[in-house]
């Protein structure tokens, strides 16, 4: 269905979000850093987190709690 798909994609966006950055620290790591730093919206990137890992965490009958 287009939900399906469209769980799909959001999913392989996020793992693509993940290598990346992980590349980008293996770079920094290694001295090679071509990016500069750029700033992170903190509360938006834990609402991702939240939202990603409560289904999991439902499942495993875990409470999963934030204050911004």
């Amino acid at each position: 269905t287009d939900q399906q798909l469209d769980a799909l994609l959001a999913e392989a966006d996020r793992i693509l979000a993940v290598f990346q950055s992980l590349l980008r620290i293996a770079n920094i790591e290694k001295g090679r850093r071509h990016q500069p730093f750029v700033r992170v919206d903190l509360p938006t990137l834990l609402r991702d987190v939240m939202e990603l890992y409560e289904p999991l965490a439902e499942e495993k009958q875990i409470t999963l709690r934030h204050h911004i």
